[in-house]
């Protein structure tokens, strides 16, 4: 199972549900403790950040261990949507930390789009990369990891759950 190319090499625990992958985010030093920052709209009601009425959602994990960051979705860019359909321009927002963090975090990935089966369907440049909605080419088995069609980020709270706080279709 695919995982995002901008997440190879930070997870642990990856599990392959058939047509989704669940794994838990670590830094490259093995540490999977994240201060979690994010731009969206918070729903009370859903406990879930989405996109706002002046942008799209992104989460970055800044890692306790090595401070690394690493964007973990970016609603402007990532997805099968944001390859194919939508023609949006990366958002630059500030970003606030989530009143979660610390917190160990797992992101589930749901690849349910038949590429292999439609791959005629899609333009590809003179190297045989793909090309996408933006004018970026990217190889075909890259276009598989990171055309995802829905992505989940859950939280582990104090007692030990795993709790919601992103939930977005993007096809």
């Amino acid at each position: 199972m695919p995982i995002p190319s901008h997440l190879n090499g930070y997870t642990s625990d990856v599990i392959d549900h058939g047509d989704t992958v669940s794994f838990i985010l670590q830094d490259s030093e093995g540490g999977q403790l994240f201060r979690v920052y994010a731009y969206g709209e918070y729903d009370p009601d859903t406990g879930l950040y989405t996109d706002s009425s002046e942008g799209k959602c992104f989460f970055v994990a800044e890692s306790v261990k090595t401070k690394e960051e690493l964007t973990i979705f970016d609603n402007s860019i990532h997805g099968y949507d944001n390859m194919f359909v939508n023609d949006s321009k990366k958002e630059v927002h500030l970003v606030s930390e989530l009143p979660f963090s610390p917190c160990r975090v797992m992101a589930q990935f749901a690849y349910e789009i038949p590429y292999d089966e439609e791959k005629h369907n899609y333009k590809f440049d003179s190297d045989g990369n793909c090309v996408l909605i933006d004018g970026r080419s990217i190889p075909w088995e890259q276009v598989k990891s990171d055309g995802y069609d829905w992505v989940t980020l859950c939280y582990e709270n104090a007692e030990g759950d795993w709790e919601g706080f992103c939930d977005e279709e993007l096809s």
